[in-house]
């Protein structure tokens, strides 16, 4: 969903930012999708969803549906299994956080830490 507001946005096609082996190396490209992205999504799927649902349904079901909303938007990048699990264990984990520290920026700063070891290919 983010990189389809951002291709409609802005004209910025964030599949080409990745290169063939799923690696980015261009500082602009990794402040895309390792600070921008991750704030935006972490802004939108935590605080403004993940709080809605939560304020009127219990804990558990802001977490499943958050992370399935979260989840899903990484679908339009891709069908591999990587771009399905990933989000969907990585939103639970993130909604949890969010949950434990009532703060965007925790889920924020291990959102962008995970992108920048996902495309940088560090670890």
């Amino acid at each position: 969903m983010f990189a389809y507001l951002v291709r409609c946005l802005w004209k910025i096609d964030l599949t080409a930012l990745v290169g063939p082996g799923g690696g980015v190396y261009d500082p602009g490209s990794l402040i895309v999708l390792c600070l921008v992205g991750p704030f935006t999504e972490e802004l939108f799927f935590r605080g403004l969803c993940y709080t809605f649902i939560k304020a009127h349904t219990a804990v558990w079901v802001a977490v499943i549906v958050s992370t399935a909303l979260f989840s899903a938007s990484h679908l339009l990048g891709g069908g591999a299994l990587n771009v399905i699990v990933v989000p969907l264990c990585g939103g639970v984990v993130l909604a949890l956080l969010y949950e434990l520290t009532e703060s965007v920026f925790a889920p924020f700063a291990l959102h962008a830490v995970s992108n920048l070891i996902l495309f940088t290919k560090i670890i």
